[in-house]
């Protein structure tokens, strides 16, 4: 049995110090949905090239980057943000990063929030070979 996932592609991406998250939908009908953002240390990657320490850490800045972005056809988002900083659990003298995962779905308003949370929901139904 296969299985096909009803929504849209998510996005995943891993944004370096002096670098913004930048998320934008391609149809004018599409909203911006946050499903994830963690800042932090959380492992070596494209950001943290050695592991010298304090790796795991990090805190989650969904709240935050959702109350930028969620609901908007397009948002920009420095990584070294004044509020983000302050939640990282971090040294101040490692590096860190933002990781964000986002999915752009149809909706008409940027209330809707009845319809993010019903894709947030990764619905799975079998299809025919």
């Amino acid at each position: 049995m296969y299985c096909k996932k009803l929504c849209c592609a998510e996005e995943t991406g891993e944004y370096c110090p002096f670098e913004h998250f930048n998320a934008s939908c391609r149809s004018p009908t599409e909203r911006i949905y946050i499903r994830s953002a963690q800042y932090g240390r959380m492992r070596v990657g494209r950001c943290v090239k050695v592991d010298l320490g304090y790796l795991g850490c990090s805190a989650d800045v969904r709240h935050v980057i959702e109350s930028r972005c969620s609901g908007r056809s397009r948002c920009s988002v420095a990584v070294a943000d004044e509020e983000l900083r302050t939640r990282s659990p971090c040294p101040t003298d490692v590096t860190w990063y933002l990781q964000v995962s986002y999915a752009c779905v149809t909706g008409q308003s940027a209330k809707n929030r009845q319809m993010l949370t019903l894709y947030s929901l990764h619905v799975l139904l079998p299809v025919s070979k």
